[in-house]
């Protein structure tokens, strides 16, 4: 699990051409291994000691997340409405949960969600569009059991739920003008690493519920590299693993074959 002080401030300037984002985040210590017993932090606690920005919502949403790990991730839902320019500016010190509040009342087509762990927060639209139903869809049981690693964990959701993966066929008819294409896209990645195993078993729990619990899952697992990792290095130095939060993001269906639309649905963030 993430916890304990913040010990260093890290500071971070990106200025590419359609963005201008000066951050400063305080990390927290990473307690993280197998046998740490206390509560995760709270990622809207997070200190954020100045964050000034100008763009779309999307990217700085994407770059904030990036900044944020490893204490946190952000399950994402993009409104489909236009997407406008948007300008916050905290200085002298604040919180996650400060920065998302001022960011969501400069775009007022957002609003962020606390989950049931307190490190994955969820950014979602104000007024959903139809196919974000799919986020509420409300599921008896859901067993989860395989070797993946925590990025495609989202993508394989509906492997493990008829009702999702019947929601999304519905979805793909209604919506796809051209006639199906034969054979399927895409390929496999090859690695001579074994992907960690996840077991999760939930029951009477939304879509977004499943999604969030998926989130928490790759936080607990890379923080378990990180400190195996560490501990294996010399001299403490070593690449850090990150996990990722969740988007939900429906492609257009006369782009993709029906098997590879479906698995493109639930991705991760950024």
């Amino acid at each position: 699990m993430l916890g304990g002080n913040c010990n260093a401030v890290k500071t971070i300037k990106f200025q590419p051409l359609f963005l201008n984002v000066v951050l400063f985040v305080a990390l927290p210590a990473i307690a993280a291994g197998p046998g740490d017993q206390g509560s995760p932090r709270s990622l809207l606690d997070l200190d954020v000691h100045s964050f000034s920005s100008t763009g779309v919502f999307d990217e700085i949403l994407e770059r904030f997340a990036v900044e944020i790990r490893p204490t946190g991730v952000i399950g994402f839902k993009r409104a489909t409405t236009s997407n406008p320019n948007v300008t916050i500016s905290i200085q002298g010190g604040t919180t996650v949960e400060d920065v998302l509040k001022k960011l969501c009342a400069a775009d007022g087509r957002y609003k962020f969600v606390a989950s049931q762990d307190p490190r994955v927060i969820d950014i979602l639209p104000v007024s959903p569009a139809p196919e974000d139903r799919l986020l509420e869809l409300r599921l008896p049981q859901f067993d989860m059991s395989t070797d993946a690693w925590s990025d495609n964990w989202y993508q394989e959701l509906p492997d493990f739920s008829a009702a999702v993966r019947a929601e999304l066929v519905q979805y793909y008819g209604e919506h796809r003008t051209l006639p199906q294409p034969s054979g399927l896209g895409g390929a496999n990645m090859q690695t001579d690493k074994q992907p960690p195993h996840i077991d999760l078993h939930l029951k009477n729990v939304t879509v977004r519920d499943v999604l969030n619990a998926l989130a928490s899952k790759g936080l607990d697992w890379a923080a378990r590299e990180n400190e195996s990792n560490r501990a294996a290095s010399r001299n403490g130095v070593y690449y850090p693993v990150f996990s990722e939060g969740w988007q939900l993001k429906i492609p257009n269906a006369n782009d993709l074959p029906i098997e590879n639309w479906i698995h493109s649905v639930f991705v991760r963030f950024p």
